[in-house]
């Protein structure tokens, strides 16, 4: 499967090719390609002594890729602009407004 068109997979790797913390997380520990497995539960465990902002970032790109779970999007106010340009430009790629 070409998972550059899957918008899901798609949002999910624009997050975590762009934000700093996440991207030490692109391993197939964590994000298996090859095999199209994200592996959430290691995620959120290693995710719990990150900051506020970097645990939303992880739980959004998360929830665009399964859909799963739930997010408060009120939680963005912690986040600096350069995330919250990311977290737009990431929901645009997994609703298809680009």
């Amino acid at each position: 499967m070409d998972r550059s068109k899957d918008p899901n997979w798609s949002a999910l790797l624009y997050l975590f090719s762009n934000h700093d913390k996440l991207q030490t997380c692109l391993t197939s520990e964590f994000v298996d390609l090859e095999e199209g497995i994200v592996h959430q539960k290691a995620l959120l465990k290693k995710s719990k002594v990150w900051s506020r902002s970097e645990q939303f970032m992880l739980k959004l790109a998360l929830y665009l890729y399964s859909g799963n779970g739930k997010m408060d999007l009120n939680d963005m106010d912690y986040l600096d602009e350069k995330n919250k340009n990311l977290v737009l430009n990431a929901m645009k790629i997994r609703f298809k407004v680009m």
